[in-house]
């Protein structure tokens, strides 16, 4: 007769097993788009999802909508590139759809960074957006480098014109945050005024709210700020970026999504004249 330990050992099995098969069940079920579509809709979900990853969960109610690039959107079908989808009940962003959708009315493309880095993208960006007819526009990432060098940088390879947006200061936190505010502030004016000297027109100035606020910029500046965990616009931006997990037909990666509000921003005042 056998023992009592191998027939335990054989039901131990046998409820394995079965977990495995149920398991493996469940996740097929869970991993259909249908599934995860539901579930990321769940007000639960939805609100884990935002705080750990700064998702805004939907595309909100704006005038105008628009997207920043670099080389990290990697290869972008420019022919699929016209509107951002979302589901009209519960206005989630969809990678593609028919159901709803809205234009995208301007890109920033990122040129330069410091006195010396070019994007690797910057030429066939511009190109490209400008074959789109929309609006196109170019922005600069600041470092503690020479004020001079840094505004020639950006001018030489934005090569922006009449009918361009005007040129964009980006402050990133990591790059910046260790160093003192006034040091970073007084680089970011020295580029600033070089910049609008050459343009005609003030720079926009980029950066998370938190870190916008922390610096404590000079008014006159418009501002577009990053602020991804409540689903308002910040009372200080002129642009909002809501999001910096967009979903867009022709780019395959994770995508910034901004917001534009008429009685805060026109677009046509920020069109380059010169």
């Amino acid at each position: 007769m056998p023992s009592r330990k191998r027939k335990t050992d054989k039901k131990r099995r046998i409820v394995v097993i079965a977990l495995v098969v149920l398991l493996l069940a469940l996740s097929a079920v869970l991993l259909s788009p249908s599934c995860r579509s539901f579930v990321r809709q769940l007000p639960l979900v939805s609100q884990v999802e935002h705080f750990l990853f700064g998702v805004d969960p939907v595309i909100p109610e704006a005038d105008a909508y628009g997207l920043d690039i670099s080389r990290y959107q990697g290869d972008i079908d420019w022919k699929s590139l016209r509107q951002i989808h979302f589901d009209p009940v519960t206005r989630r962003q969809l990678p593609s759809s028919n159901a709803a959708a809205v234009s995208i009315s301007f890109i920033f493309a990122k040129a330069s960074e410091g006195a010396t880095h070019v994007d690797s993208t910057i030429k066939r960006n511009r190109v490209n957006v400008r074959k789109l007819s929309i609006p196109f526009g170019a922005y600069h990432v600041l470092t503690l480098a020479n004020s001079k060098a840094q505004a020639a940088n950006f001018i030489s390879n934005a090569k922006l014109r009449k009918g361009d947006l005007v040129p964009v200061i980006d402050l990133e936190e990591d790059i910046l945050g260790s160093y003192a505010n006034n040091r970073v502030k007084d680089t970011l004016l020295n580029v600033a005024k070089r910049l609008a000297r050459r343009y005609g027109h003030k720079p926009i100035i980029y950066g998370s709210h938190k870190y916008i606020n922390r610096i404590g910029l000079p008014e006159g500046y418009p501002l577009w700020i990053a602020r991804y965990r409540n689903g308002k616009c910040p009372q200080n931006a002129d642009i909002w970026q809501f999001t910096d997990r967009g979903t867009v037909p022709g780019i395959s990666q994770y995508v910034d999504l901004n917001a534009l509000y008429a009685d805060r921003f026109r677009l046509s005042d920020y069109v380059l004249s010169k």
